[in-house]
């Protein structure tokens, strides 16, 4: 048996990783896989035997090209809280927590997690497909180079600095305290 890593990228973008996987699991010869969403790519044991790397590869990009994407329909823009969207798949949400709680979802398993991360200072956007909550996106809101100075200078004369965010308090506060910013207004 061998691994090789393939790259993936287009196949998540139309499905998950359990189904990119399986489709790629389906060409005979391969024993494993096992995708790296955030990489791109996917680790595939296979019968070195029966196939190599290129075969592989041209497996998977034949089933790709086969595939079709429709898209979605009946877009919305919820203010303040993300959006929605019907897919073939079924109704998809795509938001912070409110909408969450405003559409009677239970995070379930993924409470902990989105808990931990926004405690870390991260903006969790969460996706919701047919009434579960599927995923967690966690995202790091990065500080422009010149803040830090512009907002010592500020404070230099005298002006008090305030942070006015619609971010979660822990990603406010974690950036605000980067800047030296003390007075905070966050979830607005």
């Amino acid at each position: 048996m061998k691994t090789s890593t393939i790259e993936v990228r287009d196949m998540l973008s139309v499905f998950s990783v359990d189904e990119v996987e399986k489709r790629i699991g389906e060409v005979p010869g391969v024993e494993s896989v096992t995708v790296n969403f955030a990489a791109g790519n996917a680790a595939v044991r296979y019968d070195e035997t029966r196939l190599d790397n290129a075969d592989i590869k041209s497996a998977v990009l034949r089933r790709a090209a086969k595939l079709t994407v429709v898209a979605p329909t009946g877009f919305k823009s919820i203010d303040g809280q993300g959006a929605q969207a019907q897919t073939a798949e079924g109704m998809v949400f795509l938001g912070n927590r409110l909408l969450i709680d405003t559409q009677k979802l239970a995070l379930g398993p993924l409470e902990a997690d989105a808990a931990r991360l926004q405690g870390e200072g991260r903006t969790v956007v969460h996706v919701a497909q047919n009434g579960t909550v599927i995923g967690l996106i966690a995202i790091a809101d990065a500080i422009r180079p010149t803040a830090k100075a512009a907002v010592a200078k500020l404070c230099e004369r005298g002006i008090e600095v305030v942070m006015l965010t619609g971010d979660n308090a822990g990603t406010a506060k974690r950036i605000a305290a980067d800047l030296g910013i003390t007075s905070v207004l966050s979830d607005v």
